[in-house]
């Protein structure tokens, strides 16, 4: 009786160890059938094919695919819309050639073209010949006429009615001059004239004097040379002392009432007062007062009228 109730048990293990084995053997089979990577596009679906905890590129089974090589021009950076020439940066519509920045519509090319023309006489360019070392810039010249409110009785009588604007090529003001002609001192139906040139840079600065023609110098009275000789040109070191005092006029030169006011005795030796010797040439205080003056009051005119001269534009 026991050996025959033994059978059936031992038979109901077999069976139950036949049915283990095949379940192992096929869910191993179902494990090799889902391995991540081993069927198209698991290695990019966002899945965890086999079940291990893992997917897509961070899966064993994905390190040599393709997809899990790629670098650079993904939506991380390159040329996608995070980098590169896509709208964010480059020759899209934030930067480049486009309407932001550029070459575009923003920016003009030439806001002066054509150029203005003056409405007052045009000074022929082989005249400004003498002011090409001052301002290389210089491409024209125009007169401009001074109101006649501030003109002197002495400007009227000698026709120091006019300036001499000079531009570039654009008619802005690169600088300024004025020719002036006085009779300086007269005695006995006699006037000793000079006739000089004023420049003044874009500041309105009087940075220069010079001798407007070779009829008419600037003189001074040497009494150690002989009778009829004792006039002489400005000599250099002469015309350095008269350019720095152009440039900062002396004020006590222009509180003087006038020329005479600077010598002692009569035109024939003129000596200069104690007072002025620092501030002009040795025998020439007529002459430096006059065009201290002169320099002064020229610049006070380009001061009064400098919205008169803007008549070109900035490239």
């Amino acid at each position: 009786m026991r050996f025959l109730s033994a059978t059936p048990n031992i038979r109901i293990i077999g069976m139950l160890l036949s049915l283990t084995l095949v379940t192992v053997l096929a869910g191993a089979s179902c494990r090799g059938h889902d391995m991540e990577g081993n069927q198209p596009g698991e290695c990019s679906d966002r899945a965890d094919n086999d079940g291990d905890g893992m997917f897509d590129c961070f899966d064993d089974g994905c390190f040599g695919a393709p997809v899990c090589q790629a670098t650079g021009d993904d939506d991380s950076e390159g040329d996608d819309d995070s980098e590169g020439d896509d709208d964010s940066e480059g020759d899209d519509d934030s930067e480049g050639d486009d309407d932001s920045a550029g070459d575009d519509d923003s920016a003009a090319v030439d806001p002066c073209d054509p150029p203005p023309v003056p409405p007052f006489p045009v000074e022929p360019i082989e005249q400004l010949a003498p002011y090409l070392s001052y301002f290389p810039g210089l491409a024209g010249g125009y007169r401009f006429p001074i109101p006649e409110e501030l003109l002197t009785v002495h400007d009227s009588n000698f026709q120091n009615l006019d300036l001499l604007v000079l531009h570039d090529e654009n008619l802005n003001p690169v600088g300024f001059a004025r020719q002036i002609f006085t009779d300086v001192f007269c005695t006995s139906g006699v006037c000793d004239a000079i006739r000089i040139v004023l420049v003044y840079d874009a500041q309105y600065r009087c940075i220069d004097v010079f001798n407007a023609s070779a009829d008419y110098h600037l003189k001074k009275f040497d009494e150690q040379r002989p009778q009829g000789q004792r006039y002489v040109d400005f000599e250099e070191h002469d015309m350095v002392q008269l350019r720095a005092t152009i440039l900062e006029p002396p004020q006590i030169i222009l509180d003087a009432v006038d020329g005479d006011s600077l010598v002692l005795g009569s035109h024939a030796t003129a000596p200069t007062r104690a007072e002025y010797v620092d501030h002009v040439v040795p025998g020439a205080a007529f002459t430096c007062w006059t065009v201290i003056n002169y320099a002064a009051a020229t610049r006070a005119i380009i001061e009064d009228q400098a919205e008169a001269f803007d008549l070109g534009c900035e490239p």
